[in-house]
């Protein structure tokens, strides 16, 4: 939508308890924070969000231009790693064993005689 408008706009994106910011200058990308990630590391989790909330504000253009890629080299990369994190956890789920009974049988007062349960007498 700002691509084709060229629009000069800052995203604040709500997603939970998380929040980040997309900065758009003439339309392009330029710069993404969210936590103690910066660029495109940020913009990628961004893009990966979940029902998120955006609520569009002003920016002045003044952010450090960071990200070069282009909006749709952007958005296939946020989902390939996101594809590639989801895999990952499925992987990393421990498998479910099967539970099988033990039974603990006591040895020491058996004798070798023919009462022995195991001979056939």
């Amino acid at each position: 939508m700002f691509e084709s408008g060229g629009k000069t706009r800052a995203l604040h994106i709500f997603n939970g308890d998380q929040t980040g910011h997309i900065f758009i200058r003439d339309g392009v990308p330029i710069n993404a924070e969210t936590g103690n990630l910066t660029g495109e590391e940020a913009i990628y989790e961004i893009i990966s969000w979940n029902e998120v909330i955006i609520d569009i504000r002003f920016f002045n253009g003044l952010q450090k231009q960071t990200i070069t890629k282009p909006l749709i080299s952007l958005i296939m990369e946020a989902f390939r790693l996101k594809d590639e994190r989801e895999t990952l956890k499925t992987w990393e789920q421990p498998l479910v064993a099967r539970h099988h009974k033990l039974y603990q049988i006591e040895t020491a007062d058996i004798g070798c005689g023919t009462d022995a349960p195991w001979t056939a007498g």
